[in-house]
C-alpha cells in the first residue's frame, strides 16, 4: 500500500467519523422550522431579519453577507 493509499484512507475514515459524530454532537445541521443552519449549536444566519425590519440599511446587509457568505465559502 502506497502513501497515497494510506493518506486517503485514513481521510476518507475521518470524514466518516465526522459524517456520523455530526449530529450526534450538534455540528451542523439545517433546521427546517427554524429555515437556517445550526454550526456548532448556534445559528448562522445572513441578518435578513433584521434587513426586511428595517434594522440595518443596504450597507450593513451587504456587509453581512460578505463576512456571513462570501468570507466562509472562500475559506473552505
Amino acid at each position: 500500500m502506497t502513501a497515497f493509499q494510506r493518506k486517503r484512507i485514513f481521510y476518507q475514515g475521518g470524514f466518516f467519523i465526522l459524517f456520523v459524530f455530526a449530529p450526534v454532537f450538534d455540528l451542523l445541521r439545517f433546521d427546517l422550522i427554524e429555515g437556517h443552519l445550526i454550526v456548532f449549536g448556534r445559528p448562522w444566519t445572513l441578518g435578513l431579519d433584521d434587513y426586511l425590519a428595517g434594522r440595518i440599511d443596504n450597507t450593513a446587509m451587504a456587509l453581512n453577507i460578505l463576512l456571513r457568505a462570501i468570507a466562509p465559502a472562500l475559506l473552505l
